[in-house]
């Protein structure tokens, strides 16, 4: 006697790919602009970086410009993000 495969449990099938939270279109848009406060805070807040003795004159400028591109990328790919998502809810 030839066994009966188990047959599928009743409600939805189950899909072929299931969305995690890293699939979101915001993201790295987040990530990105989370990465640039904390480049922000460390090239321009950070008290340490008015000790006159530490020579982080290199690692400021490394920590500002870091920020204002991963703020600019981050806007970006965020804008980009949000007009998309705005198109596909106007079809």
């Amino acid at each position: 006697m030839a066994q009966q495969p188990p047959s599928e449990p009743p409600g939805d099938p189950t899909p072929e790919y299931a969305p995690t939270p890293f699939d979101g279109p915001y993201f790295v848009p987040v990530l990105l602009l989370g990465m640039s406060l904390w480049f922000a805070y460390d090239g321009f807040l950070n008290p340490e970086r008015l000790d006159p003795d530490a020579s982080l004159s290199r690692y400021l400028a490394f920590n500002q410009w870091g920020a204002a591109v991963l703020a600019l990328v981050g806007g970006v790919l965020g804008y980009r993000a949000w007009r998309r998502e705005r198109g596909s809810k106007d079809d």
